[in-house]
């Protein structure tokens, strides 16, 4: 889980080159909005740790018969349309 956030960090933030990123043309239009979307990268990578080692985490995400039900999805999605 935490990769998938570094490979978006990593996309974001550019290699090698950061005055040809992403982050230096949102900052550009916006400044604002690129500390909000650092801050929301990091933040995520910080949670993460806490998140996977939570005993329902794993169960919800390994368990087939709530894979096959979309219990898990249909149990977050009005905190996802929340945002």
């Amino acid at each position: 889980f935490i990769d998938n956030i570094y490979s978006i960090r990593n996309s974001y933030l550019g290699t090698g080159n950061a005055s040809v990123s992403i982050s230096a043309y949102v900052k550009s239009v916006s400044p604002e909005t690129d500390t909000e979307v650092r801050n929301a990268i990091n933040n995520a990578i910080a949670a993460i740790p806490t998140m996977v080692t939570a005993p329902d985490f794993r169960k919800e995400v390994s368990t087939p018969t709530t894979l096959a039900t979309g219990a898990s999805w249909w149990s977050i999605t009005p905190k996802r349309r929340a945002m």
